[in-house]
């Protein structure tokens, strides 16, 4: 299981823009690399994110915390929090809405 930092973590922080002034949020489908664990790198951001599980089952990583999610859930990540997220290898998972 993987530890997250608790400190040092600026170069975590992401930076990309969702969405804009008319249209404040992004949908991402997440579905990376599948060859590894690893969905959603370590990182954190002023924005509220939601994360729909659609399938399967994961591991949500937030602070210290390890949280397990499973499809039809939602998680809700907090403005400012670092976070991770990994599941099984080869699946689709599930949909990120930030704003």
């Amino acid at each position: 299981m993987k530890k997250i930092p608790t400190q040092n973590i600026a170069h975590l922080r992401e930076t990309t823009p969702h969405g804009n002034a008319l249209f404040p949020l992004m949908l991402y489908d997440i579905s990376p690399d599948w060859s590894f664990e690893e969905r959603i790198g370590c990182h954190w951001h002023e924005e509220i994110e939601f994360l729909v599980i659609t399938k399967g089952e994961a591991l949500v990583h937030l602070g210290g915390a390890v949280c397990p999610v499973r499809e039809n859930s939602i998680c809700i990540i907090p403005s400012n929090q670092l976070h991770l997220l990994t599941c099984e290898r080869y699946r689709r998972l599930c949909h990120e809405i930030r704003f």
